[in-house]
């Protein structure tokens, strides 16, 4: 059975966030090898990522979401992917920069199919409920620097980081070009059918029907 468009867009995004957090979950359990923290987070934190994607993936093959006026399910896999990163900002306060930097790309993402209002909705609560995690464990913040192996994840991190978001940033531009290029192809059409619908194909003349269009036209004027 063939995948209409509307499931299979959603779908390939979904792909691309389970490799987003495939790169989290490795760069994880890296930190969990340097004795950054405990190998709990790594296994956790990739457990969980593979609960929401498979859950997603389920209810976006299923055509359920086709019902409701979010058809990607954005705002709701923005607010899984958000509460992981500020679980594991919570449980592992000594990482929190790491988890900061994926609610970015987090963000990144939604952006390209959120409105306006949506967005700040977004902003807003996340903002709060990330305020609320740092107070709560403000004295357990840190940053891991004690080895060359730290300091090395550390900029793997932002690395990755930045290399997310400029992905997702041409990833938007290549959608727009798409999209684009595709409204340029249906004008192109509609003037064909009109022009089609005016002309004989045969004598490249006008019809019947445009003909009688213009003669009623004619006639009201005079009138």
């Amino acid at each position: 059975t063939t995948v209409s468009p509307r499931r299979r867009y959603p779908v390939r995004m979904l792909a691309i966030v389970a490799l987003s957090y495939s790169v989290d979950t490795l760069l994880l359990g890296l930190f969990a090898a340097a004795g950054s923290v405990s190998l709990v987070v790594p296994v956790v934190y990739g457990a969980v990522a593979l609960v929401i994607c498979s859950t997603f993936f389920a209810i976006l093959q299923s055509g359920l979401a086709t019902r409701s006026r979010d058809a990607n399910l954005t705002t709701v896999q923005m607010a899984a992917a958000s509460a992981l990163q500020l679980g594991g900002m919570a449980y592992a306060p000594e990482l929190a920069f790491f988890f900061l930097n994926v609610l970015f790309i987090i963000f990144a993402f939604g952006a390209l199919r959120l409105t306006v209002r949506q967005s700040l909705t977004a902003v807003a609560v996340v903002s709060a409920a990330t305020a609320g995690v740092l107070f709560a464990r403000s004295d357990e913040l840190g940053f891991p620097s004690a080895t060359s192996l730290e300091t090395l994840l550390v900029w793997l991190c932002y690395a990755s980081t930045l290399a997310r978001c400029m992905y997702v940033g041409l990833y938007g531009s290549a959608l727009r070009v798409k999209l684009h290029v595709r409204n340029l192809e249906l004008a192109e059409s509609a003037a064909k059918i009109e022009r089609l619908a005016s002309y004989d194909e045969l004598t490249d003349t006008l019809n019947r029907r445009m003909m009688w269009l213009l003669l009623e036209e004619h006639l009201a004027r005079r009138n």
